[in-house]
């Protein structure tokens, strides 16, 4: 269904014309002669389309076009359409969602960018007022960078909502990594080779716990892997999830949590990391953060999407679907992938 409220037929004629009509079926009108199709809903069409806005969400309707001059006509072949709402984000019920590509979510002052407005209807707004520290608004590849120099980030917080532990979230993010160097995170739950040593790592998104006995999670990217770190106030990692062979270019990065695994997929492929029985808290979160006491991030970070709870199966691929749409990522995803030629819909 079009942004006209119904569905819209798109069709063309190479060659003079008198008019069109438009004949709709609610059942395929393949084998019919000509003279034994229905009515049209249609006539007299000057244009090259149709919105068709009497129809009933859910049904499936089958059409075919004929075109007239004088006294000839053309009847096309048969197409099909189910009349249905393409599926977003706004039906995920996010806590919070950050869209770089919507130009007007972007407060900017000569590209440097103080506010992102969190489009779930939550008001969570991430910001940065100090001068020195705000990311750069790239406007050709609909992102916010950091270059590394200073710590560039944008902050917001859960305040509206009651700091509970859980044990479940999921986080969607898209991005561009651009650390090329720095080691590979080790599996475990106790102590991590992390980065090298490295203060310079494309972190993108990290949630801070104001109770000491609760863990709260960063999501890292190198040239080499991507982390989930969930630590306590004094940065010792308590898991970590992990998949192999980044590189630097655009992808979909998903965290998913559940009571009993942690996951991490990068273009809709997914590994299994470690798994603590410790509880998870959430009060404030960063974009373009940093993973050390005195790090600071390097990359571009095109869209996030946090949902503090676990989210299905099939919604976690209707989500991955619209992301890679969006994003040009459709030649990542796995062959099989429910999504990988058509939208998601509602």
């Amino acid at each position: 269904m079009s942004e006209e409220k119904g569905i819209r037929l798109e069709f063309a004629q190479f060659g003079h014309f008198d008019s069109f009509e438009v004949i709709r079926s609610l059942t395929s009108m393949i084998g019919l002669a000509d003279h034994e199709l229905p009515a049209p809903i249609a006539t007299g069409l000057k244009t090259m389309y149709y919105v068709d806005n009497n129809v009933v969400e859910g049904l499936t309707y089958y059409y075919k076009v004929c075109v007239r001059r004088g006294n000839l006509s053309f009847m096309s072949s048969e197409i099909s359409c189910l009349a249905s709402h393409l599926w977003s984000p706004i039906y995920l019920e996010s806590d919070v969602w950050l869209d770089v590509a919507d130009y007007s979510t972007v407060v900017h002052t000569n590209n440097r960018v103080s506010l992102l407005k969190d489009k779930s209807g939550n008001q969570r707004h991430v910001a940065q007022n100090v001068e020195a520290n705000k990311p750069l608004y790239v406007a050709d590849s609909k992102c916010i960078r950091s270059d590394g120099t200073t710590l560039q980030n944008l902050t917001g917080s859960f305040n509206d909502l009651e700091e509970i532990a859980r044990n479940e979230y999921s986080y969607f993010i898209v991005a561009t990594p651009r650390k090329i160097s720095g080691g590979v995170p080790a599996q475990g739950n106790s102590g991590v080779a992390f980065f090298e040593q490295s203060y310079l790592v494309s972190a993108f998104l990290s949630i801070e716990s104001t109770n000491s006995n609760w863990i709260a999670p960063t999501v890292s990217i190198t040239a080499d892997a991507i982390a989930l770190t969930e630590t306590r106030a004094n940065y010792a990692p308590f898991n970590i999830s992990r998949a192999h062979n980044i590189g630097k270019n655009k992808l979909m990065v998903s965290i998913l949590r559940t009571p009993t695994l942690l996951q991490s997929g990068i273009n809709g492929v997914y590994q299994a990391g470690a798994h603590s029985s410790q509880q998870v808290g959430g009060r404030n979160f960063s974009v373009l953060t940093q993973y050390t006491q005195n790090g600071r991030s390097i990359g571009d970070l095109h869209e996030v999407i946090i949902v503090r709870k676990a989210i299905d199966f099939a919604t976690r691929q209707k989500l991955e679907g619209y992301l890679a749409h969006k994003w040009g990522l459709l030649d990542l995803l796995a062959p099989e992938h429910p999504y990988k030629v058509n939208l998601p819909y509602r």
